[in-house]
């Protein structure tokens, strides 16, 4: 079973859209979305899915609240909740043979 990229996930909140009339026309779920992203010098720390700008092929930038954009690579990126759901997360990668 193959198992979906972080990039195919993104895509499909980004243009699933609400359809309760309390929520502005222009919002996605992908707006409501956070993302655990793992860094070897700051630990793990959170994203808000409103925060993405761009989803690229390999990467995703991130306009911080200072105007700032910062590119994320998709291999960084651990679990994807909403709400109290969890979208994906990464399997766990089984030893190799040798």
């Amino acid at each position: 079973m193959k198992f979906p990229r972080v990039r195919d996930v993104l895509n499909k909140l980004k243009w699933a859209t609400f359809d309760a009339a309390a929520f502005e026309p222009e919002s996605s779920e992908l707006d409501f979305a956070i993302l655990t992203v793992a860094d070897r010098v700051s630990g793990t720390k959170e994203i808000s899915g409103s925060e993405i700008v761009r989803i690229g092929y390999r990467e995703f930038d991130v306009r911080g609240a200072d105007g700032t954009t910062t590119t994320i690579p998709h291999y960084k990126v651990t679990k994807i909740v909403s709400g109290d759901e969890l979208i994906w997360k990464r399997p766990k990668e089984e030893p190799r043979e040798r």
